[in-house]
């Protein structure tokens, strides 16, 4: 019987000394720190993953296009990135579409099993055999009124549909333009002008400026 106490009391004196180097363990101040930890490991993996969601949206954002590249000295020939990611070529008369896809300065064009990288470079696309595709810039923002440098009286007015009307010194004239990177092309029937176009200011042919209202 006394063994079977002494047995008894030894066991009670080891959970005893369990329970107190667990107590140990979880003081107040012990717990506290285990919450923060946990609370800034929370917090840390919260902000990882949110920059992770912003940097995908960005990049989503960069690689989708939705513009009109035209081949230079070629305006006949184009290549149409849309935004959802599939593209439109045309060139010397053929046609041709499928996906592209863009990694950097990288442009991959994807038809079928076949893929055709290029360098894309701002408003600028060299293709593998060295040639530009250069952007068309947005018509709607270059809208307005162009009037010619000292002569009120002669203006450009570029409407958002891509045609134009002409007033130069008494005589009128009207077709559409295109604006390519930084050259506006007038077109009446089969004739062809070329300026350039800097921000709000036109200059023809003649080095004379028109300069937007």
């Amino acid at each position: 019987m006394k063994e079977y106490l002494l047995q008894k009391k030894n066991i009670s004196i080891l959970l005893i000394g369990y329970l107190v180097i667990n107590l140990f363990n979880c003081t107040p101040n012990n717990y506290l720190k285990k919450q923060q930890d946990l609370h800034q490991q929370q917090k840390t993996k919260e902000s990882v993953t949110s920059k992770l969601e912003k940097s995908t949206k960005k990049l989503e954002k960069n690689s989708k296009l939705s513009d009109i590249f035209y081949l230079e000295f070629d305006d006949r020939s184009f290549l149409k990135l849309n935004e959802d990611g599939t593209f439109l070529l045309s060139e010397k008369g053929k046609n041709g579409t499928g996906k592209y896809k863009i990694n950097g300065n990288t442009i991959i064009l994807i038809v079928g099993r076949n893929k055709i990288k290029g360098k894309i470079n701002k408003n600028v696309i060299t293709d593998p055999d060295g040639m530009n595709w250069i952007k068309k810039i947005n018509i709607v923002k270059a809208s307005g009124i162009y009037y010619l440098e000292f002569d009120d009286r002669s203006f450009l007015k570029l409407n958002e549909d891509g045609t134009f009307l002409l007033s130069e010194k008494g005589k009128n004239g009207a077709g559409k333009y295109e604006i390519i990177e930084n050259t506006i092309i007038l077109i009446v029937g089969r004739n062809k002008i070329k300026g350039k176009i800097n921000e709000n200011i036109i200059t023809d042919p003649d080095g004379k400026n028109w300069i937007k209202n």
